[in-house]
């Protein structure tokens, strides 16, 4: 019980109402993916909750967003021309 609702509110805090939560491949929907992950990154309980831990099933997106990786990613298919 207390790992779904913690999972919930991660899910609220983390995914944009836009996108639903759906695997972003367009370049526009991965800029506002980007986009919303930096206005996430300043929320005022992002620091309390990684503390608490990570839901498994959100680990791998949390942490490629909160290290830069996705978008260093972007960056570089960009240059290499690349997916």
């Amino acid at each position: 019980k207390k790992e779904n609702a913690r999972l919930l509110k991660w899910q609220d805090m983390v995914f944009s109402k836009k996108s639903g939560g759906a695997s972003a491949e367009a370049d526009n929907e991965i800029d506002q993916q980007i986009h919303h992950w930096n206005i996430v990154k300043n929320h005022r309980k992002l620091k309390s909750r990684i503390r608490k831990g990570v839901p498994q099933q959100l680990r791998g997106t949390i942490w490629q967003n909160l290290s830069g990786a996705r978008e260093r990613r972007k960056i570089e298919c960009a240059r290499y021309g690349s997916k």
